[in-house]
């Protein structure tokens, strides 16, 4: 165990709560989970309004701990399917209970079937430029298109122009059964924002399902339905 961090108030009981006097009011546990987070009352932190219950929920839930702004999120409880979730997701530190050697495993590839039948690597590419156009949340900055690798996005994003921008890179290529996506990150130490990106993408334009694979699993093997 580690020193249990205060919670805030007006969390509900149950093992995810935010860290009192943490939250930095980004607004993303809101909008990544409306139906678990909520803002306190007459405050400027969020709080957990409802514990999760079901898959889905639980994944939203690890969403809003992967992108909000600070570590203010936080689990309590003892599941280990969790701990390890959340360990792999680079996020032990936000546990009170150490789950010990579960180092981060990073899934930056992800196999999918288009729900397309005339989808091809290339009109993949036109597709994620296209959504990404759409977004208004970000202030986006994409290269050209390649000539020699088509099939290739090079996108960076910001929140205001004249922000120092690090480019990804999205290199779809056809495989066995579907499609196949590798992601890139610009700089050492990258997160998962990406993969939460690509992940949206594809569950809203794409595909039904996908599967999420780290750098030392083989193409083949069964793969999580999400990047965290």
């Amino acid at each position: 165990m580690i020193a249990m961090a205060e919670a805030h108030r007006e969390n509900v009981a149950g093992p995810f709560y935010v860290e009192d006097g943490c939250c930095l009011s980004c607004g993303v546990p809101v909008d990544a989970a409306p139906d678990i987070f909520d803002w306190a009352t007459g405050d400027i932190s969020c709080v957990v309004k409802r514990q999760p219950v079901t898959e889905a929920e639980l994944d939203r839930t690890m969403i809003a701990m992967a992108s909000a702004e600070v570590d203010s999120i936080r689990y309590r409880g003892d599941d280990p399917a969790v701990l390890l979730r959340i360990a792999r997701a680079g996020h032990e530190y936000n546990c009170d209970t150490l789950l010990g050697r579960a180092h981060p495993m990073l899934r930056f590839r992800v196999r999918f079937a288009s729900r397309r039948s005339d989808e091809s690597p290339r009109a993949l590419a036109a597709s994620l430029l296209a959504w990404l156009s759409r977004q208004p949340w970000r202030y986006w900055r994409i290269k050209p298109a390649r000539p020699w690798s088509p099939a290739t996005v090079v996108f960076a994003w910001g929140a205001f122009p004249g922000q120092r921008l690090h480019f990804n890179s999205v290199r779809f290529e056809a495989g066995p059964d579907g499609f196949r996506a590798l992601l890139h990150h610009g700089f050492r130490g990258a997160g998962v924002g990406l993969g939460l990106l690509i992940h949206a993408w594809l569950t809203e334009e794409i595909a039904d399902e996908v599967s999420w694979l780290a750098a030392d699993e083989d193409w083949s093997a069964p793969g999580f339905h999400m990047p965290v």
